[in-house]
Formats: structure tokens, C-alpha cells, sequence
């Protein structure tokens, strides 16, 4: 089976900071308890076009809190950034490339990092489920419209 080349590229990545906190007394008087964990994440995204070559910058912030009721157990954030580039598209679909592929392929990236950092610690992993990208930015766009 051979493979084509993508007319989308991922160029290079970075993880831009990583933050964990976690409360070792809460948690160990709600030890029995199910933790609820609810995952955010924010994408900027920015588009350059030089000499017939678009290049896209990619930033996403996801943060992650635990809770039992009201009480903030374990709270992580990661800010990652990607870079992206075509030549073989036009500026309004690399842009819909880079909001959909970019952000899926930074938001695995994170989602590894954050399961692989907070199973070291010593306290509970944090496994983020899979998320539909899509479904998600298209909540979060009606509600910036109302």
C-alpha cells in the first residue's frame, strides 16, 4: 500500500507550559468519592501567507478541573502550539484545516502528555476521553452567538 503525501503539513510543535494542582487533603477525605472531571480547551488560530505558501500558528489552551460537588481536587492545564503550512490551498479552507486538523492533532498531543504526567505523580491520572472536535467548536460558536 503506498501513501500520498498530505497537502496539509505539520511542521513542529511545542508545549508552552503545564500546570498541575492538586489538593492531597481533599483528596484523601473524598477517596470513595467519584471525581467529575470537565475538559475546556481554547484554540487560537493564526494565518500567514508569503510568497504562495500559507503557514498557520495553532494555539491551544486545554484545562482540565476534578471535582466532588463543589470542591476543586486536582485542577491541569496545558498551553501547546503547532505550526502548519500548504502550498496547495486556498487561505479559507487551510484556515478550516487548521481550526479542525490543527487543533485535533495539538489536542492528542496534550491529551497524551496529560494522562502521561499526572499517572507519575503518584495521585490519580487524568484520562481525557476522545473528543469531537467538530461537535465541540460548533457548541462553543453558538454560544459566542447569543
Amino acid at each position: 500500500m503506498s501513501s500520498e503525501k498530505s497537502i496539509f503539513s505539520f511542521d513542529e510543535y511545542s508545549i508552552t507550559d503545564i500546570q498541575y494542582i492538586f489538593d492531597r487533603d481533599l483528596m484523601a477525605q473524598n477517596r470513595d468519592k467519584k471525581i467529575d472531571f470537565s475538559v475546556q480547551f481554547t484554540p487560537e488560530i493564526q494565518i500567514n501567507e508569503l510568497e504562495g505558501k500559507l503557514s498557520g500558528i495553532v494555539k491551544l489552551r486545554i484545562s482540565v478541573e476534578g471535582k466532588v460537588k463543589k470542591m476543586n481536587l486536582v485542577n491541569t492545564s496545558v498551553n501547546i502550539f503547532g505550526k502548519f503550512s500548504s502550498s496547495n490551498l486556498e487561505k479559507d479552507k487551510f484556515n478550516q484545516y487548521c481550526r479542525l486538523n490543527g487543533v485535533a492533532t495539538l489536542f492528542q498531543i496534550a491529551r497524551a502528555l496529560i494522562i502521561s504526567f499526572t499517572s507519575q505523580t503518584g495521585n490519580i491520572p487524568i484520562m481525557i476521553p476522545l473528543t469531537n472536535i467538530i461537535a465541540s467548536q460548533e457548541i462553543t460558536n453558538e454560544k459566542t452567538r447569543k
